[in-house]
């Protein structure tokens, strides 16, 4: 699956939440990617999500495949977009 989402309107992104985004991405047995520009990381991955520096106003594609790919896809579009 996947989706465009905008990222929230924080005033940035920190350790913690981002640390909270990788578990619970880490809940689902899909994989799970997201794309910033030519950037694709894995979202189960701490190191990648810091490295793409993700902030607000941010526009950003989520690829989700596997057996729980739809939940998967909504929470973490959830999470992101309220970040």
């Amino acid at each position: 699956m996947e989706k465009q989402v905008v990222v929230g309107s924080s005033s940035g992104t920190y350790p913690k939440p981002i640390s909270l985004l990788v578990q619970t991405a880490s809940r689902f047995d899909s994989s799970i990617y997201l794309q910033k520009g030519s950037q694709t990381i894995n979202v189960k991955s701490i190191v990648g999500v810091l490295g793409i520096c993700l902030k607000s106003g941010d526009e950003i594609t989520l690829y989700t495949s596997g057996r729980d790919e739809e939940n998967a896809l909504n929470r973490i579009e959830g999470f992101l977009s309220k970040m």
